[in-house]
């Protein structure tokens, strides 16, 4: 698995357990961000790549900051130039 599909599972990870904590489905955190249900399930999985605006949305709907999304412990190797690349593009 590339770090990036790494980057995006993790990223996944931490959005199902902050919707979870909240006792909220896929659906609800759907209707708050305004994206499809299905959407937020495959972000979950990471099976989609997301972006910026669209990472908002979510962590609004979660009631988290942007930055709580993202796992910078393990994800991410120091020396991968192309994982850096796709967290700065988010």
């Amino acid at each position: 698995m590339s770090s990036i599909n790494n980057a995006r599972a993790a990223m996944g990870e931490k959005i199902r357990v902050f919707r979870k904590t909240r006792g909220l489905s896929t659906l609800e955190v759907g209707q708050l961000a305004a994206i499809p249900a299905g959407r937020i399930w495959a972000l979950e999985w990471g099976y989609l790549p997301t972006c910026s605006h669209e990472l908002k949305k979510i962590a609004a709907a979660l009631d988290v900051k942007v930055l709580e999304l993202f796992d910078w412990g393990e994800a991410i190797d120091d020396d991968d130039a192309e994982s850096w690349e796709c967290m700065r593009r988010c």
